[in-house]
């Protein structure tokens, strides 16, 4: 088995990767780490030995140990090892050998880099971690895999939420808040944040909120699971799905995410485009499609556009919701208009194809009064008969 050796005054301790050390010949028990990220070995009297060490991993995405700036050990080159790593609570853990018990833990500061690299802060030293994260379900979680040899794959995963906020240009994105190690206390050790850097977008033919981006000439999604609402002002809401493990520990908090958006391509005619709105209040440059239809909808005191939608929830579920989008129906000499509230923009209607009339409703909602003071009842509008 591979050894590494690391010196303390004028003595030589050999450390193998299942935890053993010795010095001199004799066996001086074992070694871990401890919450400085020192190597911690425990002598044969129980007294503690601490070595100050670095913690990198390479361009390969190798743990390596080093001191002085020189390589001490690979854990990945080492003759008949394959490493394991995880997270618990943030903190990696480490099994140089996935087939035997030894374990031993690193605790750092993690963040994601403008390329979805990972990158790993040990002691002030910065590592990354070449991956990519993608979930089908709405988890954060990174894969990465030994260059040297791509199928010995790895995964690490964060618990926590997902947070919605808006760039001044109006692009929408999302933050992954996850949860730190609890303090030796029991108290919380507080969030750290992962920000997404792409726009998020709507997934076709699902109304899901999904991350889409490139990255090794591949298209890698996070694809959330939520509800969907449109507000009678085109405001966004998306109600995060909790998620849990197969123990029952939660990894996904449900959150509520929210964009304020308007409609800059006004049409009643299939998807909805809804544009998201820079922090000043005006168009930015990205658009959401909601796939769905427009139809009519009586509301409490008048006739409403309405916006009909189907979300997916995995095979054979799914859910269909209508949303009323503000707005006044009016007749203007010679036609028929649809003004949407929110930003005065005007749509033509089609009379017999959008819009048909007939006999004089009982129903206030469905009368037309026109501009030359002629009324009749709306019978039709926008694939709903009334």
């Amino acid at each position: 088995m591979a050894n590494f050796t690391l010196t303390s005054g004028a003595n030589t301790f050999d450390f193998d990767p299942a935890g053993g050390v010795s010095s001199g010949g004799a066996a001086a028990v074992s070694w871990t780490t401890n919450e400085k990220n020192q190597i911690v070995v425990t002598k044969a009297d129980g007294t503690l030995l601490p070595f100050d060490v670095d913690w990198m991993f390479n361009d390969k995405n190798q743990l390596t140990i080093q001191t002085g700036g020189a390589e001490v050990f690979n854990f990945a080159t080492a003759p008949g090892l394959r490493n394991l790593f995880t997270t618990v609570s943030c903190v990696m853990q480490v099994r140089p050998d996935r087939l035997s018990s030894f374990v031993f833990t690193l605790r750092g500061d993690w963040d994601l880099d403008a390329d979805h690299n990972l990158t790993f802060t040990v002691n002030a030293k910065v590592s990354k971690l070449n991956g990519f994260v993608s979930d089908p379900i709405g988890r954060f979680i990174y894969h990465f895999a030994n260059l040297d040899n791509v199928l010995q794959t790895n995964v690490l995963g964060f618990a926590g939420s997902w947070q919605s906020k808006t760039a001044t240009d109006g692009t929408p994105l999302l933050e992954f808040h996850y949860r730190k190690e609890p303090k030796p206390d029991g108290t919380s050790g507080g969030d750290g944040v992962f920000d997404l850097p792409k726009a998020v977008a709507v997934s076709h033919g699902t109304n899901q909120l999904s991350y889409t981006y490139n990255k090794g000439n591949k298209t890698l999604s996070i694809s959330l699971q939520g509800t969907l609402m449109i507000g009678p002002d085109f405001q966004l809401t998306y109600v995060v799905q909790r998620q849990v493990s197969s123990s029952g520990a939660e990894l996904v908090g449900s959150t509520t995410l929210g964009f304020d958006a308007m409609i800059t391509r006004p049409n009643l005619q299939g998807d909805l485009d809804l544009t998201i709105k820079k922090t000043d209040g005006t168009a930015g440059a990205t658009t959401l499609t909601i796939g769905g239809n427009f139809a009519g909808v009586l509301g409490k005191a008048s006739l409403q556009v309405g916006f009909a939608y189907t979300q997916t929830f995995g095979p054979g579920n799914q859910i269909s919701r209508t949303a009323a989008l503000n707005g006044d129906l009016t007749f203007p000499a010679g036609k028929v208009e649809w003004t949407f509230s929110a930003t005065g923009s005007t749509i033509d209607l089609a009379v017999g194809v959008d819009i048909k009339f007939g006999a004089v409703s009982l129903d206030t909602r469905l009368i037309a009064t026109f501009a030359d003071g002629q009324v009749a009842g709306i019978t039709f509008f926008l694939g709903v008969s009334f």
